[in-house]
């Protein structure tokens, strides 16, 4: 299945069609229960930086989501593969995930500079949630996990703090 968005961003351009799995960064998840937010499937996934995550939701054929994972690292990758396919596997709800390696995949170790999770600290008129929206959106296609105000380390009257955590940048 390839998606509209796909074919305008830098993904699509990044893309290799038969990457073998030793080289591939990106896994296909499947049988994702149709309620669980980008948020739940990024908490089960602890075997290293998440570079997106795209959710396709359930159609008329296909009764739940599915997702592509694309890790920084092929070593990751492998990782979540082979504990999704474990004795013990992955469950979301009580529903046990299947995976396998994205027939669209992605070369490892292109994205060490970037992160999913951006915190900002700014003058209390320029922080909110509209003006970095409308900022974020501007300069690129963006998808959210969530957005929240922080705690300051160092409060100082006139200063908020925002935390953005990403489900996809391009």
């Amino acid at each position: 299945m390839r998606y509209s968005d796909t074919f305008v961003t830098r993904s699509f351009r990044d893309e290799v069609r038969g990457l073998g799995d030793s080289d591939n960064t990106a896994l296909f998840v499947t049988c994702i229960p149709p309620f669980i937010t980008a948020a739940g499937i990024l908490d089960k996934i602890t075997t290293g930086k998440v570079v997106s995550l795209n959710i396709a939701p359930p159609t008329a054929i296909i009764p739940f989501q599915t997702a592509t994972v694309v890790f920084n690292k092929t070593a990751a990758a492998k990782r979540f593969f082979d504990r999704i396919k474990s004795g013990a596997g992955v469950s979301l709800d009580g529903r046990r995930l299947k995976v396998v390696y994205s027939k669209y995949g992605f070369r490892g170790n292109r994205f060490d500079y970037m992160s999913r999770v951006i915190d900002i600290e700014g003058p209390e008129e320029l922080m909110t949630v509209d003006f970095w929206k409308t900022w974020f959106e501007t300069l690129c296609y963006v998808e959210y996990e969530s957005i929240r105000y922080m705690e300051m380390d160092r409060p100082s009257p006139g200063r908020k703090s925002m935390e953005f955590r990403f489900v996809r940048i391009d």
